[in-house]
């Protein structure tokens, strides 16, 4: 703006001069040599104002020394700029180094993490399939020994309960043996007791007890003993009624002693019951244990499926993270003008500058 003042201030003083007769020709200003243009023929040296001329080379003069000036601006101006897009593309070839070794890291890094995310899942999968392997040789082993006490237990119980209906069936045949032994013992005493009785004619015969017909018993040594005392002796009939006494005493005791083992065997079969109902509890719990056993296997598959699709949404989000980071580092390899190389540059020289107006008359 200074030079352009300069321009226009050299041209309003330049045409408010009047030349005295003749038109003084116009130079141009990129030209610093001499005037080429000549005087006309009939215009002589003599004939020019010596101070325009002074005036006209103190002009000339000046403005030889500032496009001198111009020129060395222009120069220093030029090789700032070369200076400037030097450091630009040096600048530029920083940028994408340091974006190459970026870009070369991230490349590392996604490779270590794959390596990482292998061995993750490969560790994981070991770890499921040896935990899954583990139930199920556990379920097998369960269901084997659920199966052997299941038998055991049945056949413990068969055994049981044919012992007790063996013993059930001895006992009766024992109690019906010793009963119909000691009725048919009672009836023979009492009918030898009632046909001395009649023979004698002292005591009044006793009535006939009907039982019903039986097979001959085998009789105790304690009941042969006391049916062999001497009973034709008619003189000893209080010794009969002793002997009739201790016989009945006898068999109400062996009654009650086989009451006892009846009851005694009743109790152990109920005992036998209460333990055939905890071994049936047993077995439930084995069953709910099995049950349990099938839902752990449940779970550790839906864990397993879990970890599965876990892992593949790590890995889409590694590769859309891996994506990303390329379009970024792609999008900033090429970088903006910066705002201070902008600032810094030269501005462009007017044309007024380079060219300044011909002189007017």
């Amino acid at each position: 703006s200074s030079s352009g003042g300069l321009s226009q201030d050299m041209a309003e003083r330049v045409s408010g001069i009047k030349l005295p007769k003749h038109d003084v020709p116009t130079s141009s200003a990129t030209d610093t040599s001499e005037n080429t243009s000549e005087p006309e023929p009939d215009m002589s040296e003599s004939d020019l104002d010596p101070a325009y001329v002074r005036h006209l080379k103190r002009e000339l003069e000046r403005m030889t020394y500032k496009n001198t000036h111009l020129n060395a601006q222009l120069k220093r101006q030029i090789k700032l700029n070369e200076q400037l897009q030097l450091q630009a593309e040096q600048e530029e070839e920083y940028l994408t180094n340091k974006l190459m070794k970026r870009l070369t890291v991230l490349k590392h890094e996604k490779e270590d993490l794959a390596r990482q995310v292998e061995m993750e899942e490969e560790m994981i999968t070991n770890k499921l399939t040896k935990k899954l392997e583990k139930v199920k040789q556990e379920k097998v082993n369960l269901e084997n020994l659920l199966e052997q006490e299941q038998e055991y237990i049945v056949n413990k119980l068969q055994k049981q309960l044919s012992a007790v209906l063996d013993e059930k069936r001895a006992l009766e045949n024992q109690l019906r043996d010793n009963t119909s032994t000691i009725l048919q013992t009672l009836q023979e005493h009492l009918e030898q007791w009632r046909v001395h009785s009649s023979e004698t004619g002292q005591l009044p015969p006793s009535p006939r007890i009907a039982l019903s017909p039986s097979p001959a018993p085998t009789l105790s040594p304690r009941s042969s003993a006391l049916l062999l005392l001497p009973s034709n002796d008619l003189d000893h009939e209080n010794s009969d009624v002793q002997r009739t006494h201790l016989l009945v005493n006898h068999l109400a005791q062996e009654i009650d002693k086989l009451g006892e083992q009846q009851e005694q065997y009743r109790r152990d079969c109920e005992k036998q019951q209460e333990e055939n109902e905890r071994l049936r509890e047993e077995l439930g719990r084995l069953q709910l244990d099995n049950s349990g056993l099938l839902h752990r296997i449940a779970r550790e598959r839906e864990i397993r499926e879990a970890a599965q699709s876990e892992k593949a949404r790590l890995e889409t989000e590694r590769e859309l993270d891996s994506e990303r980071a390329f379009n970024s580092a792609s999008s900033r390899s090429t970088p903006a003008s910066s705002p201070m190389l902008t600032a810094t540059m030269a501005p462009a020289l007017s044309p007024r500058l380079i060219m300044p107006a011909p002189l007017l008359s």
